[in-house]
């Protein structure tokens, strides 16, 4: 739902079975904002690099962490999309790790790292915060118009 007729919102338990959910969310908040299918695709791939994640190593206890993802149109046909999650603080872009094992040949490489470097590759100015006790990741996407 618009919440302001420029940022849409969902609200999602970190759990497999609500990424059902988000992919239509992510699919029907940047097709009323103008992206293409390419953008649309880039989107949900990062977005589900970052659910599988705080699926997977998101929870406190036995509690599955809150995620909420928003999308704000900006100007000069701009997406900014946060994901935030209340799971344990983790910075996945403070280790140059996940590069130099992709840098490494295929018999010294370890499992795991790739969904890092695919995050910083299709989001355009990825960034984390740590605020409010939250995972914070903030990219932006370029679109064609904004909100039709």
């Amino acid at each position: 739902m618009p919440l302001d007729n420029r940022t849409e919102m969902v609200e999602l338990a970190a759990e497999s079975g609500e990424f059902p959910r988000l992919r239509d969310f992510i699919e029907r908040t940047c097709m009323c904002a103008g992206c293409d299918a390419g953008q649309i695709a880039r989107t949900q791939l990062v977005m589900e690099e970052l659910f599988t994640n705080t699926v997977k190593y998101g929870r406190n206890d036995s509690a599955p962490a809150r995620i909420v993802v928003s999308i704000e149109a900006g100007d000069q046909h701009t997406l900014t999309v946060c994901y935030e999650d209340s799971a344990p603080k983790h910075d996945p872009f403070a280790s140059t790790a996940q590069m130099e094992n992709l840098l490494a040949s295929l018999t010294h490489r370890r499992v795991g790292g790739l969904g890092v470097v695919i995050i910083q590759q299709l989001g355009n100015g990825v960034r984390y915060e740590w605020t409010g006790n939250k995972n914070r990741v903030i990219f932006s996407v370029a679109t064609e118009l904004v909100w039709r």
